[in-house]
């Protein structure tokens, strides 16, 4: 059964994003599995009894945390991506819930694992917050995110075109390192890497944004209307960036293994 929770109004418009792309996702998701299998690289070698993949998507995780889990609890916005992972993993529970504002006890969970979704959340101080509260003591974070100066081809294009870059735009690193120890974790291991993907068409480019529901703006000064004459210029900027190995699109990424630090009473 699938447990809900009270969602804010910004992140229903994220949630209604990737409920229309979870029919798609998996099939334009390529930077996304990349992604993941980086990420569980870097995931230690452990037997949690509880773990939360934070913001599952299609549950694409679940093939590697079910196995080494007693249960996986998967959590997201959108129904319809729960849904998907629930066909894939019939054995984990599902929650359609806000990664902000976990409704979780404190305590619960000896893993929680999120790859490319905390970039969505309107306050990374609440976020840290929730998921050190409901970690139990010296429990793991290992997430991975997007930091600044992603996407800058689409933000140069743009650019060109009105003068606006028409991306989300995220933390440096120093910053999302920052945030998330005070909330009480110990750092144990990060990586801040670039990752270029390509693709046989500026279309192609975007689609891989769009079809995996990644394409709505959280800062309204980005939210700009786009006519048709301007979405032609913006395509013709962006072919102007092709060679050889195709259309670029680059990610700035950080990957982190976290623990939760001990308190002194």
């Amino acid at each position: 059964m699938l447990t809900k929770a009270i969602i804010p109004c910004y992140k229903k418009e994220v949630a209604k994003s990737f409920d229309r792309a979870a029919s798609t996702y998996d099939d334009f998701s390529q930077f996304q599995a990349n992604v993941l299998m980086r990420l569980v690289s870097m995931c230690p070698n452990v037997s949690p009894r509880f773990s939360l993949d934070l913001g599952c998507g299609t549950g694409n995780a679940a093939a590697f945390l079910a196995p080494i889990s007693t249960q996986l609890v998967n959590l997201d916005l959108s129904e319809n991506m729960l849904e998907k992972a629930q066909q894939k993993n019939t054995g984990s529970f599902p929650v359609c819930g806000d990664a902000e504002v976990l409704p979780f006890k404190s305590s619960v969970f000896d893993l929680v694992f999120s790859s490319l979704s905390i970039q969505w959340c309107e306050n990374l101080d609440s976020l840290a917050s929730e998921v050190e509260r409901v970690l139990s003591p010296e429990g793991l974070f290992v997430v991975s995110t997007l930091s600044k100066d992603s996407m800058p081809e689409l933000a140069h294009c743009w650019q060109q075109v009105d003068g606006h870059t028409h991306i989300n735009h995220y933390p440096t690193y120093d910053r999302l390192i920052s945030q998330i120890k005070e909330a009480g974790f110990e750092l144990v291991k990060s990586v801040c890497e670039p990752l270029t993907m390509w693709f046989d068409s500026s279309r192609a480019a975007i689609d891989s944004l769009k079809k995996v529901g990644a394409s709505v703006l959280i800062e309204e000064d980005e939210r700009q209307v786009v006519t048709p004459a301007m979405w032609r210029a913006f395509l013709l900027e962006y072919e102007k960036l092709r060679t050889d190995k195709g259309i670029p699109l680059t990610y700035q990424l950080v990957y982190l293994h976290l623990k939760k630090e001990k308190r002194v009473n």
